[in-house]
């Protein structure tokens, strides 16, 4: 489970190459440069994942 204090690496493939070290913060959470905070409190590392992924997708502009 995560929790305050822990560190997340993530690594977006795609349009642009990003790379992001984050650290859970005193309330949970962990901000997502253009996608927000995203609570990470009493969350798996897979639930995390996924609910990244999700956001992710909903903040990704449509192709026309």
């Amino acid at each position: 489970m995560l929790g305050p204090g822990d560190e997340i690496l993530i690594y977006l493939y795609g349009r642009a190459d990003e790379q992001f070290q984050l650290t859970v913060d005193r309330e949970g959470k962990v901000f997502i440069p253009q996608v927000g905070d995203i609570t990470a409190w009493g969350k798996t590392l897979g639930q995390f994942k996924t609910e990244v992924g999700r956001r992710l997708r909903r903040s990704t502009p449509k192709p026309r």
